[in-house]
């Protein structure tokens, strides 16, 4: 005698498991985002506006003031 699993419940696990995928890939990739404003806005920890790829397009004070001509 097998013991078997219900078609519902078989279905339900495999759901389960799906939201469970999508949700840990939304937080994949929700999470630079967050770092991103935990650090005020700058890609790097140190804030190096001078060699940042994007100091000609960053609107932070920290880097309007690198662009500012002395």
């Amino acid at each position: 005698m097998k013991h078997e699993i219900p078609e519902f419940a078989r279905r339900e696990w495999l759901a389960q498991i799906m939201r469970g995928l999508v949700l840990c890939g939304l937080a994949g990739l929700a999470a630079p985002l967050f770092v991103r404003s935990w650090r005020n806005g700058c890609l790097t920890a140190k804030a190096p506006c001078g060699d940042c790829v994007l100091l000609s397009r960053c609107r932070l004070p920290q880097a309007m003031n690198t662009k500012k001509p002395r």
